[in-house]
């Protein structure tokens, strides 16, 4: 999942609706406005939304600036986990992959 050459965009802001709730479950609804559809999705995925959407990015970027964003110090692990997170919101229609 870390083809150098893959970079991943985010569906425009104004298609999507998000709303979370203060609890500690760090769950967040995401609705779909275009097909009607909502997800629940981790907190973190809607982070890696917001940093897509301001440019589009490919996993080993993403896992740097979500490294620094948690403070971790896996990098094999997080890539991995920001891999498996940007499929799913790929198999939701959240995010789309292109190839520089």
């Amino acid at each position: 999942m870390s083809d150098s050459s893959v970079v991943w965009s985010s569906i425009p802001a104004e298609q999507i609706r998000i709303r979370s709730w203060d609890d500690e479950d760090g769950l967040v609804a995401v609705y779909d406005t275009r097909t009607g559809d909502t997800h629940l999705v981790e907190d973190v995925a809607i982070t890696l939304l917001a940093m897509i959407r301001q440019s589009p990015l490919g996993v080993e970027a993403l896992a740097d600036q979500l490294a620094g964003y948690f403070h971790a110090t896996d990098h094999e692990a997080i890539q991995k986990f920001v891999g498996a997170t940007l499929l799913q919101l790929r198999d939701l229609g959240l995010v789309t992959e292109t190839t520089r």
